[in-house]
């Protein structure tokens, strides 16, 4: 990306020779490749990818013990919905169709996913005929142009293959991290999310002229100057008003992401999530 000019506030340090990645090798090995899916769409909204993934070993940070993808097929940008409970995924594709149509001015035309029963029901049904509710008291656009489900053949994981691609790629990356950082299991949370931070400033061969899915869906160019290695130390200055004579002016911390403002397709300010004795410093 740095020798295409596709990313700005980072460089190549060309002394360096190409080794290989002892943590990469254990936590990333794979079996032969899914073949790929259909041919790219022209609009973005007009095909999303979705699939959840859990229940996790280990109940992350939070609570949660579930992940959701929802890719764009036209851009390849990906956003991650957190779960505590498998039935949250329809409520979470209807947040997702409402937010991502206001942030990119879009009409969401289908959602495709495996037959998961945490899809195939009367909720997500009504939802995508724009007839139904979320709950009772809030109401779903009705008398609109209906979602159409893209349901993939049973047995037939493949035809779903570009969301299972993405959970793979999420959770061997996020998985590496932890284990480069040092960071307790229940941060995978965390890591599935900075991973996808990355992702979606990562150059892909799926978009024209190869730029990121964030270019692409937005026409910014990613500024990865203010990346910084997933559980590296950090220190988090004590404003004046909250301490005493002789107090030191910093915390010692750990980084594990990015904060809400440093959202997935803005460059955004250098907040940054840091955990000291389980407490979150912003």
């Amino acid at each position: 990306m740095i020798k295409q000019n596709l990313i700005r506030g980072i460089a190549i340090d060309e002394t360096i020779e190409e080794q290989q990645c002892h943590v990469c090798n254990i936590t990333k090995s794979k079996a032969d490749n899914h073949p790929r899916g259909r041919s790219k769409t022209t609009k973005i909204g007009e095909v999303i990818h979705t699939d959840l993934c859990g229940p996790m070993p280990v109940t992350g940070r939070g609570g949660y013990r579930y992940f959701q993808v929802f890719i764009d097929d036209k851009v390849s940008i990906c956003n991650i919905t957190l779960l505590r409970k498998k039935a949250e995924a329809a409520e979470a594709i209807m947040t997702f169709t409402n937010r991502f149509e206001r942030k990119y001015d879009c009409k969401v035309k289908s959602f495709r996913h495996d037959r998961g029963t945490e899809f195939l029901n009367k909720t997500i049904s009504k939802f995508c005929d724009k007839t139904g509710n979320i709950k009772t008291e809030i109401k779903i656009r009705a008398n609109e142009t209906g979602i159409a489900q893209q349901k993939t053949d049973g047995y037939t994981s493949e035809q779903n293959a570009r969301a299972e691609r993405k959970i793979y790629t999420l959770c061997s990356g996020g998985g590496a991290m932890l284990r480069t950082g040092k960071m307790p299991k229940m941060f995978w949370v965390d890591a599935i999310l900075t991973m996808n931070y990355i992702l979606n400033r990562t150059m892909t061969k799926a978009n024209e002229g190869e730029v990121s899915p964030m270019e692409a869906a937005t026409k910014i160019k990613p500024d990865l100057s203010r990346l910084a290695t997933f559980g590296a130390i950090a220190y988090a200055h004590v404003p004046k008003v909250l301490r005493k004579k002789f107090d030191d002016t910093a915390i010692a911390c750990r980084f594990i992401g990015y904060s809400s403002e440093h959202t997935q397709d803005r460059n955004g300010g250098s907040s940054v999530y840091i955990v000291q004795n389980d407490k979150h410093i912003y």
